[in-house]
């Protein structure tokens, strides 16, 4: 495992996040939501690797070179290797824990450092994939560390994000203020931030899209949590919903876009 030392604006986001990665390990409510029902985290984990293997995964080629930008214990790494072994792949997260957790998880290469500090040469990889790690970068340096992030694609290269919506994070917000006391951070963004961030620096949107079904069915899926002969069938038509209609992003929980690297000056 490769370290780097971390850059981190916020020391107490770094604290935070070591602290749920010592407490939590290697197990899905340690990157995914805290708090919420394992069942829906579940939902939320497999619609999140079948968009991924929709909308990305077949765009690379064998032994294609992966970036996987705040790999968390490797719970994206150990999906993509299922899909083919042959891909290369390299985690990055700025908490050590993790890239412990990485390295012994997925015996890939772990490198401790965040998106303002990385070691890589330009155009070192055919694909990046960042989950819910955009929306930790301070709004102020978002463009800044986009155009690094590009630099790292390989011209053709394909860039898969994912990150929460704005929108939504307000409406929870208003509705349970004490929510925000429960993260640990990060701003997500507007649909229209998300965008411009994903059309700039040489990058094209191939596709975007989001849960948008699951997320205003919320309120509904906490009600029954605990009635499993209500619970199933339902996650599964708004799961259909979701990705019948992926395109859209109307106060969804997450967002998600597929880019390309068009552009070989940047």
């Amino acid at each position: 495992m490769n370290k780097l030392e971390p850059i981190v604006k916020d020391d107490h986001l770094r604290e935070r996040w070591e602290k749920r990665a010592a407490d939590e390990g290697s197990s899905k409510s340690s990157v995914l939501f805290r708090g919420l029902p394992k069942t829906l985290n579940e939902h939320v984990n497999d619609f999140q690797e079948y968009i991924l293997l929709k909308y990305c995964l077949p765009r690379i080629k064998p032994s294609a070179s992966i970036l996987d930008l705040g790999c968390g214990y490797g719970r994206i790494t150990k999906f993509v290797k299922q899909y083919d072994k042959s891909l290369n792949i390299t985690g990055l997260d700025f908490s050590n824990h993790f890239c412990a957790l990485y390295n012994k998880e997925t015996s890939c290469r772990a490198v401790c450092a965040d998106l303002n500090n990385t070691p890589f040469q330009n155009q070192s990889f055919d694909c990046i994939i960042a989950f819910t790690s955009l929306m930790y970068i301070p709004t102020n340096d978002r463009d800044k560390v986009m155009k690094n992030i590009a630099s790292l694609l390989k011209p053709g290269g394909i860039g898969f994000f994912l990150d929460s919506g704005q929108e939504y994070i307000k409406l929870v917000s208003l509705i349970i203020p004490s929510r925000n006391k429960q993260s640990t951070g990060g701003n997500g963004f507007t649909t229209k931030e998300y965008d411009k961030l994903g059309c700039t620096n040489g990058l094209e949107i191939i596709h975007r899209g989001g849960m948008t079904f699951f997320s205003l069915s919320m309120p509904f899926l906490l009600l029954i949590k605990n009635f499993e002969i209500i619970l199933t069938p339902f996650l599964k038509l708004v799961g259909w919903l979701d990705k019948i209609f992926y395109s859209s992003r109307f106060l969804s929980i997450h967002q998600w876009m597929v880019v390309k690297k068009t552009d070989v000056n940047n």
